[in-house]
């Protein structure tokens, strides 16, 4: 079954348990959130009700010590990626060499564990498996505050989230900066709903770190219109283009727009006086919903990303 037809599924099954007509589409669009389509009955309502709790408990966090990050390696500056040799038959797929002496492997399972050490309100494990610069920014005595009751009651629910991908914002050598990518039915206090999250890694070397700082500084008021719950389905063929919008833009470098499970981001033409960044699709989308993983990259190389649904009519 095809990463479509998963989530098109979550979300009737979602739909069927959950009330329509609760949320008010507009208050949860003037808030930037995710947004999900009007007037598809108990779907879109059921999508709508996610975006209401996300925004509901979404958690903005700026740190006093703030370090920035080793710059991620320039968009167009990586090394060629070549093609993964065939595995022969005594050579499993996993000791395959990795693209440019980056191995993704640990990417699911370490950032599994870090949501299920959240969850478990085990705050040393997770403070552990972060990055130096994370930990500065965040510092522990606020991270131990959040680890109180927001994260392990939020966060942590994306242990468990069925879909999973990541995309590949810039490698180089054995060195990259990546957003895992969870997805799917998530189950808090109880309530089992769709929703997605976003969080970015590094990878040095053989250590996979999370570099997670619970920032939402650029999406709190993004505007994505193509995620438009007003507008309802609309075609998404190759050469579209897909547009967001950032009121606070002053220190975004580059944008990065990943469509679906996408593992190669599409580049976003940044307009550093409009706030717009713009990225052409390269292929047809299929009918259905759909999720667009949207990164900013900010001047010191850090990153942050946001996960929106929207919902694509036939071709």
């Amino acid at each position: 079954m095809s990463f479509e037809e998963r989530l098109r599924d979550e979300l009737q099954r979602t739909a069927a348990a959950l009330p329509a007509g609760s949320i008010k589409f507009n208050e949860v669009l003037e808030q930037g959130h995710r947004a999900r389509r009007r007037g598809l009955a108990l779907m879109a309502a059921a999508a709508a009700a996610v975006v209401a709790l996300a925004v509901a408990g979404a958690v903005v966090l700026v740190g006093d010590e703030g370090v920035s990050p080793d710059p991620v390696p320039p968009a167009g500056t990586e090394t060629p990626r070549q093609e993964s040799p065939t595995p022969t038959p005594q050579e499993s797929p996993s000791e395959t060499p990795s693209e440019e002496g980056v191995s993704f492997e640990k990417v699911e399972p370490t950032v599994r564990e870090w949501l299920l050490a959240i969850q478990n309100s085990d705050e040393d494990k997770a403070w552990s498996m972060m990055t130096p610069q994370a930990q500065a920014e965040i510092g522990r005595e606020q991270f131990d505050q959040m680890m109180g009751s927001a994260l392990p009651e939020g966060l942590g629910a994306f242990s468990q989230a069925p879909d999973f991908h990541h995309v590949v914002v810039a490698s180089a050598g054995s060195e990259a900066a990546v957003v895992a990518v969870l997805s799917g039915e998530v189950t808090r206090e109880g309530t089992t709903e769709v929703d997605a999250r976003a969080i970015p890694m590094r990878i040095v070397g053989d250590e996979v770190l999370i570099d997670e700082v619970f920032d939402v500084r650029y999406f709190s008021e993004m505007v994505t219109t193509f995620t438009s719950a007003s507008l309802g389905p609309m075609r998404y063929r190759e050469g579209k283009e897909l547009t967001a919008d950032f009121l606070q833009r002053e220190g975004v470098a580059e944008v990065y727009f990943s469509i679906d499970d996408d593992e190669t981001p599409l580049p976003g033409r940044f307009n550093r006086d409009t706030g717009v960044a713009r990225a052409t699709l390269d292929r047809d989308l299929g009918e259905g919903f759909h999720i667009a993983t949207i990164v900013v990259q900010d001047e010191s190389g850090r990153l942050y990303a946001e996960v929106r649904f929207f919902e694509a009519a036939a071709p």
